[in-house]
Parts: structure tokens; C-alpha cells; sequence
């Protein structure tokens, strides 16, 4: 099949978005359709500085649960005529199998592998008993469920890394699905690279200057500024991989200005996550208010930007990952890694590992930036060897794999 039209259903963190930019820079006719449930900050135009997306981007009027219900196969199908490769994520296992085709390539990114399969009695209702309506619903929950599963079984590929430490043990719940699956292992190149350098260049245009100039006004009153923008989820949970651990940031700031009070760290970091509350309470109670810039959530293109404020990227520092839009933004802007990170779990995964700053507690911190003013250069190269990495270890193969499922050459 000669230059297939691709499309790329769904768009979780603007994953596809990037994924499309890079296939279309290999010549690929790849489109974006966004689902009727994307947040403002993941859509296209939050990713980008031109008008480019809106060649390749369509805006689908389905993606939850009422679109699955209420549409009728033919309008769900006429969205996907003309395409001949199907890559999705979220919820387009299911709205693809109802209308009788398959995904080429399932992207799960989370929920849509560990929850949406999986029925569980909901109140949609609230402070109702389960009346008709309710009970309605709950069919209609099972028959979405039962759909997903479906669509996941009858993808022709899976992508995820099955090699290593998982984010998501995504090979457990695909085996309570299906008990075989062509699974093609790789990392989503979800972060497009080239945009990082033209964000950290581009004279700020007016809705960015809010963000901006607060973040430049705090590198210069400061000797260093790490930026940190993870939602903030901290505090004891059963679902352990959402903690971010971001108090070992404030705890480790607080630490090396007591052992340092000539020293000022400052750290930017987003109003963003449940526990938004207990980490502004945090930092009052370990004192390092001043030291904190607190900015609205805002688009990756903004993010980019300011990076160039920042002299540290912080990722997560409870769960050892080496994937992670929060963290791939950091390497792309060329910013020396803080995290944590257990080498051991990935050492089956890739050649090399990355360097970073690894830190899970206020000690490792203090230590971590002592070695930092010791040997700044050191640390600007290690911000350049975490681009080529990203380049050479995720986005490379990912494309590469992908453009041979669409080419029939895997």
C-alpha cells in the first residue's frame, strides 16, 4: 500500500501529537483525532508555536461513555473512513471494535489497560439508591468494558516496553485480557523533540509573559533554580504510581539552606494535583516560601519556555522510571536530571542509562547540589548527553517501528 493514511486516535499528554510530527517529517500521512474528553492543556495547539496542527488534526465528537452509547455505528465509523492504519489509545479499542475494525497498534498509556477493561459497580447517581437509571448505566458501563477488552484482544500490535521496571505492570493486565498478543516492545516517543529547542529560543509571546517573567525575575535572585512541574501527589496512597514524591524537593531545599543559608535554590513548580494544599503547607512549615514559584498549569509549549529559567529539571522521587513526559521535557530542553532512579530495573531495558541526580531523600539532595556548584559545566554536559539519549533511545526506535507496522514490515 502506497503512503497509507494513518490515524492516531486520541491524544493522553499530546502523545500522539508528537508521535504524528514525527512520522510526518518521515513522510508519513498521519492525522490526529482528538477525543471529545481532551483536556484544553492536551490538545494540539498547547504543543506547538504555528498553525501547522490544524492541517493534520480532526476533533472527534465521541470518546466517552455517552458517545459510546448514544451514536450509531455509522456516524463513529464515518470519523475513520479513509484511513487505513489504526494507532490508538484511551478508549479506541472500544469505539474501533464497535464498528468492526481493528487497532494496528495499541498505545495504552495507563487506565486504559488496568481500568477500562475491567467493569466495577459505579454510583452514577450520587446519594441515590440504584434505580433505573441507574442500573441503565451500569449496563451500559459493562457493554464499554466488554468492548475494550475486545478491541484490545483484536489489535494486530501492542506497544509497550516489556524489558525492565514498568510504570504500569501492563503485562499482567494484558494477560488477564488476552493470553497471547503481538506486543512490540518500545517506548511511546511522546515528547517531540525539536519544539523544545525552539521554546527555549522564541521571544515570548504576550499570554506567555505571566509565566515568564515571574520564573526570570526568580533566577536572578537566586544561584540556582530547579523547575519541577509533576503534579503534586505525595501523601500516602493506595495507588502507589502516582506518588511523585515531590516533599523530598522541599524537604531537600530546607535541608541544604540550613547547612547553607548563603546558599538560595529556587524551584518552579506548577499549581497542579490533590495534593496542591498539603505541598504550600509544606513549604511554609519548612520555611522556603520565598524560594517557591507557584504557576498556573500550564501548555507544554509554555513549559519549553521555561526551561530556559532553569538550571536542574526535577522528575519523580518515589518510583524509579525512566519514562515520563515531565522527565523527557527536561532531557530534550537539555537540563541535567534529578530523580530517583533504582539502576538495577532497568539495566535489560537499554544500552546505557542516562545521567541524572539521583536523589530520594533531603540527604541525597543536599549532597546531589553540593556536587552541582562543585562543577556546573559538568552537569550543562550532562544535560546535553540526556537530549541524545531521548533522540537515540526512544524516539529513534519508537518511529522506526511503528513507520515498519504502517509500511506491513512488521
Amino acid at each position: 500500500m502506497k503512503n497509507p493514511r494513518v490515524a492516531l486516535i486520541g491524544n493522553m499528554n499530546n502523545n500522539f501529537f508528537s508521535l504524528a510530527r514525527y512520522l510526518r517529517d518521515r513522510g508519513c500521512n498521519a492525522d490526529v483525532l482528538t477525543f471529545n474528553t481532551e483536556a484544553d492543556h492536551f490538545l494540539p495547539e498547547a504543543d506547538t508555536f504555528d498553525d501547522q496542527w490544524k492541517i493534520y488534526t480532526k476533533f472527534l465528537d465521541w470518546g466517552d461513555l455517552e458517545s459510546f452509547v448514544t451514536l450509531s455505528r455509522s456516524q463513529i465509523a464515518a470519523s475513520l473512513e479513509g484511513y487505513d492504519i489504526l494507532i490508538g489509545c484511551g478508549p479506541a479499542p472500544a469505539f474501533v471494535e464497535r464498528i468492526g475494525r481493528r487497532l494496528d497498534i495499541f498505545f495504552p498509556y495507563g487506565a486504559d489497560i488496568f481500568e477500562l477493561p475491567f467493569f466495577k459497580f459505579k454510583n452514577y447517581f450520587s446519594g441515590q439508591a440504584v434505580t433505573y437509571q441507574n442500573a441503565k448505566a451500569q449496563i451500559y458501563s459493562w457493554q464499554f468494558c466488554k468492548f475494550q477488552r475486545a478491541g484490545i484482544r483484536n489489535s494486530r500490535h501492542i506497544g509497550f516496553r516489556k524489558e525492565g521496571a514498568q510504570e504500569f505492570d501492563f503485562s499482567h493486565y494484558l494477560e488477564r485480557i488476552v493470553k497471547s498478543a503481538s506486543v512490540v516492545s518500545m517506548d511511546l516517543a511522546a515528547v517531540y523533540a525539536p519544539i523544545a529547542e525552539q521554546g527555549m529560543q522564541i521571544a515570548p509571546t504576550e499570554d506567555m509573559l505571566d509565566y515568564l517573567e515571574p520564573a526570570r525575575e526568580l533566577s536572578e535572585k537566586m544561584d540556582a533554580v530547579i523547575i519541577h512541574t509533576s503534579r503534586h501527589i505525595w501523601k500516602p496512597r493506595p495507588d502507589k504510581y502516582s506518588l511523585k514524591g515531590n516533599d523530598v524537593l522541599f524537604r531537600g531545599i530546607a535541608k541544604l539552606q540550613k547547612t547553607y543559608p548563603l546558599l538560595k535554590i529556587g524551584l518552579i513548580t506548577m499549581e497542579y494535583g490533590p495534593d496542591l494544599n498539603e505541598s504550600r503547607e509544606l513549604c511554609k512549615s519548612l520555611g522556603i516560601e520565598k524560594n517557591v514559584l507557584w504557576l498556573p498549569l500550564a501548555p507544554r509549549k509554555t513549559l519549553f519556555a521555561l526551561h530556559r529559567y532553569a538550571d536542574i529539571a526535577a522528575a519523580e522521587f518515589t518510583n524509579s522510571w525512566t519514562v515520563g513526559g515531565v522527565l523527557w521535557e527536561g532531557m530534550i530542553c537539555e537540563k541535567p536530571i534529578m530523580q530517583f532512579r533504582e539502576d538495577t530495573l532497568h539495566q535489560n531495558c537499554y544500552e546505557y542509562l542516562y545521567p541524572i541526580l539521583n536523589v530520594s531523600n533531603s540527604d541525597d539532595f543536599e549532597k546531589a547540589m553540593i556536587d552541582f556548584f562543585a562543577d556546573r559545566e559538568r552537569h550543562a554536559l550532562m544535560g546535553r548527553e540526556c537530549k541524545n539519549w531521548y533522540n537515540v533511545n526512544i524516539a529513534k526506535p519508537c518511529v522506526d517501528a511503528v513507520e515498519k507496522i504502517i509500511n506491513g514490515e512488521l
